[in-house]
Formats: structure tokens, C-alpha cells, sequence
């Protein structure tokens, strides 16, 4: 059966026609709860989300906390340690978008059972080795099953990357020719750095070396 509008029960068995339209995996952390928020504001009418993490408890005082529409938002209890509880989030929705990091420890797991469950799934991540990894076991199994798994949808690349998008097109535009290479330099704002974007700092550095290997 669908979970509850109350307390979170075990997620249903995978059918087509009963899937939510996106499920948002740590919907509780300070990026997660920013998701959720613009997802009830902006999401279109009658689109069927789901909020999903940890703790049933923070899921549901999360949820008081945005607009009406959000009331009926289902609670998923899912663990990036809980395999099992993955591959029923993924046979729940079409899409999984997860704000949880770091994504070289906990997201290796989601894209995995994303693949098996046909789920689409994107991230915000900016851990390049994650990426390579992702890419390297699981493209060939999304590819054939026309899963997408889509990266880096967050600061790290969105702004860099639609801005070096508009300069080529203004250059072709402006019949100069489109640039080799652009370079996008970032200053830090005011404010404090989320534990878990320190951690996700800290979790591709030890590795920094394997970017050399050519790939």
C-alpha cells in the first residue's frame, strides 16, 4: 500500500501507475529542507512528492513547517546504510533527488538502487571523484535501462556552466569564434558552511591524486 500521510510505514511495492513523482532524499539537512520548500512552492499542480530521510519524527516537523499543499506529502523512512530501504524509495518514485552527503559515502548507494529500480536520480553534488565513480559502474546499466543520472545539479556546476553556455552562444552570435577554455572564479559569501558540505570537502581530498589518472 502507499505510506501514510502520518507516520511513515514501509514503502510500497513498485507500481507504474502509483509511483511518486519525486522523492527527496534528505529532505531534513539545511539543503534538503531548502529542496522541500521550493518544491512546494514551485512544484506543478498535482505533482505527487514524497519526503523522505532518517528520522520519521524530523520528516513530519519538517513538513508542518511548509505551505498547505504539503500536508498530504507522504514520509519515506529510507538510510543511505539500508539497501533494502533504498530499493523500496527507488521502486516508489520516478525521480530521487537526494541532498545527501557526502555522496562518495552515501550516494553510491542511491544512484545503485536507482539503477536497479529504473528511477531517474539526480544530486548536488561537486565531488568530482564521486561523479567518475558513478559514471564508471553504473552509466552501461542506466544506458540500457534509459535510466538519466544527473550530477552536480546544484552551485558547483548550474551557474558556472549555463554562464559558459551563454558566452559560446553570444561569441557564435556575434560570429567570433567559440571559446577553448572559460574560467569561472568564485568568491565566498558571508555565512557559516554546513557541516555536511565540510564533510563532503573533506571526503574526495585524500583521493585528489586519482584526477591525474587521465580518464
Amino acid at each position: 500500500m502507499l505510506p501514510t500521510t502520518g507516520r511513515p510505514e514501509r514503502l510500497p511495492e513498485r507500481r507504474p501507475d502509483g509511483r511518486l513523482d519525486v522523492a527527496l532524499l534528505g529532505a531534513t539537512g539545511s539543503v534538503g529542507r531548502v529542496a522541500a520548500a521550493y518544491l512546494a512552492a514551485a512544484a506543478p499542480a498535482g505533482a505527487r512528492i514524497g519526503l523522505a530521510g532518517r528520522s520519521p519524527e524530523a520528516l513530519g516537523r519538517l513538513r508542518d513547517t511548509l505551505p498547505e499543499r504539503a500536508a498530504t506529502w507522504p514520509l519515506l523512512v529510507a538510510d543511505t546504510a539500508d539497501d533494502r530501504s533504498l530499493d523500496a524509495l527507488a521502486e516508489s518514485a520516478r525521480v530521487v533527488a537526494t541532498t545527501v552527503g557526502p555522496y562518495a559515502r552515501h550516494g553510491l548507494p542511491v544512484v545503485a538502487a536507482c539503477t536497479r529500480a529504473g528511477a531517474h536520480y539526480a544530486d548536488v553534488t561537486g565531488e568530482t571523484l564521486f561523479v567518475r565513480e558513478s559514471i564508471d559502474r553504473f552509466h552501461a546499466a542506466a544506458a540500457g535501462e534509459g535510466t538519466r543520472v544527473v550530477h552536480a545539479c546544484g552551485f558547483d556546476a548550474v551557474p558556472s556552466d549555463l554562464a559558459a553556455l551563454l558566452l559560446a552562444d553570444r561569441a557564435r552570435t556575434g560570429r567570433a569564434a567559440s571559446p577553448a577554455r572559460c574560467s569561472s572564479p568564485a568568491r565566498c559569501a558571508a555565512g557559516s558552511v554546513a557541516a555536511r558540505s565540510r564533510a563532503c570537502a573533506g571526503s574526495w581530498t585524500p583521493r585528489a591524486p586519482a584526477l591525474g589518472r587521465g580518464r
